[in-house]
């Protein structure tokens, strides 16, 4: 019964070690783009993430907060790691290298080899410039060498007209896909939950068992 006991605890610890992370499904285009990505975990969220060119207006449909997926900093930051983490990756699918994390130039907006800056934009500021208006947001730089990666740690202020005369700054939108992934303790205890369910049900079917 002890070993039972032990036998069980270790597996609901292992399966708390390795519950689900979500891979993110990675969008290619046609030219081998990085266009963006499906199922982006961030703070136990999943999101859809697209990387476009072009106003603030036009990429996410109204240049306000209301539009923003973020209105925080610190969870844009959140946002800008999970790139790092779960997008920008050298990886293989259907048996051809898709270099996104030591290529830059292969994010769609970014066309310069060494570096890809990506914007999430989390606040509109009264900030007015020669009639531009400005936003906070977070960057998030994905460098050929990967020592100079960076998950923003400073929000800028950048300009809501376009990006297109820059060859490595693009926008990143995040859109709510509404799932949530359960936490590693959420997990623990709905694993624990069905082996108490199970152990009632199997004392149960022992009692019922019966010899001719």
């Amino acid at each position: 019964m002890k070993i039972g006991k032990v036998l069980a605890a270790t597996v609901v610890a292992a399966m708390m070690t390795a519950a689900p992370a979500s891979a993110a499904v990675l969008s290619i285009g046609t030219d081998g783009k990085l266009m963006g990505a499906s199922g982006v975990i961030v703070a136990g969220k999943s999101y859809d993430v697209v990387f476009a060119k072009g106003t603030c207006n036009q990429v996410f449909g109204a240049c306000d907060a209301s539009a923003f997926a973020f209105n925080t900093w610190q969870s844009a930051r959140m946002a800008a790691q999970a790139l790092l983490d779960q997008v920008f990756l050298d990886t293989v699918v259907n048996g051809k290298i898709h270099a996104f994390d030591t290529d830059p130039a292969l994010t769609n907006g970014c066309t310069n080899k060494s570096t890809c800056t990506g914007i999430i934009p989390f606040f509109i500021s009264d900030l007015i410039i020669d009639g531009s208006q400005y936003m906070e947001g977070m960057s998030v730089i994905n460098n050929k060498d990967n020592m100079y990666d960076e998950a923003g740690g400073i929000a800028g202020v950048f300009s809501t007209s376009s990006f297109q005369g820059n060859d490595n700054i693009t926008y990143v939108r995040f859109t709510s896909t509404a799932t949530a992934v359960p936490e590693p303790a959420t997990w623990a205890l709905m694993l624990a939950g069905s082996g108490m369910i199970g152990g009632m049900m199997r004392r149960r079917n022992r009692v019922r068992v019966t010899f001719a």
